[in-house]
């Protein structure tokens, strides 16, 4: 049996002012630039929609270190460059 600490498990809620939240391909929280970092996204259920300009993150077994908490906020914008369109 694997022992989870939800202790350490937590929910994020960002509003983003002037944007639509079905362009955000994914969030990123970090306590160090270069430490361990989660991602949040829709594909991984980790992401969810609340209203047009809001979104809440679980981070459910993160194992992110202690200290404050930054996160980067990665859209999915249309690029005629790729063949997809992003």
């Amino acid at each position: 049996m694997q022992y989870i600490h939800y202790h350490n498990d937590f929910s994020v809620t960002l509003t983003l002012e002037n944007m639509r939240v079905e362009l955000i391909d994914e969030v990123v929280f970090y306590t160090r630039p270069r430490g361990k970092s989660y991602s949040c996204a829709y594909c991984c259920n980790t992401l969810t929609k609340i209203n047009l300009d809001t979104v809440a993150c679980i981070l459910n077994g993160h194992s992110l270190e202690p200290g404050t908490l930054n996160y980067k906020v990665v859209f999915k914008l249309p690029d005629a460059s790729y063949p997809d369109g992003y």
